[in-house]
């Protein structure tokens, strides 16, 4: 594969990464449109999602730092340095970290359970399989 392949995959992940399809998907169904191949195309998923987590970060730095703040607080908080206050910031940011590791539960849950019903689908050629990883649903 070449830099302009892998340049052509990458734009594809970036564009579809933030649209409520699934940007692997895509990946598999561009290298199956214009018949790229690749001999390690876990990597290159692998090395375009952690690009786009990079990017996620940078662009919000400031909200991950606030969560690393919350997650810190809460360990001294645990450890019995520090009292929540209603009003203070860093209790916020401790709630916002709580709430975001709760919401995370149910979708690991899922993962967890559906992993090797995904990984089946997802690694077939068929039509309906690519409509089922590009859109995120298999109905018509």
């Amino acid at each position: 594969m070449d830099y302009l392949q892998n340049f052509f995959l990458g734009l594809v992940q970036g564009i579809t990464e933030f649209l409520p399809v699934s940007s692997s998907g895509h990946l598999v169904l561009m290298r199956a449109f214009f018949g790229i191949e690749m001999s390690d195309s876990l990597a290159f998923d692998v090395a375009v999602h952690v690009a786009t987590l990079l990017a996620v970060i940078l662009y919000f730095h400031r909200e991950v730092w606030k969560l690393f703040r919350g997650f810190a607080w809460i360990v001294k908080s645990a450890a019995g340095k520090h009292r929540f206050e209603p009003d203070d910031e860093r209790t916020a940011e401790a709630r916002l970290f709580l709430y975001v590791v709760l919401a995370s539960i149910p979708t690991a849950a899922i993962a967890l359970l559906l992993k090797d019903v995904v990984e089946n689908v997802c690694s077939t050629r068929s039509p309906w399989a690519s409509s089922c990883c590009s859109r995120g649903s298999c109905s018509s």
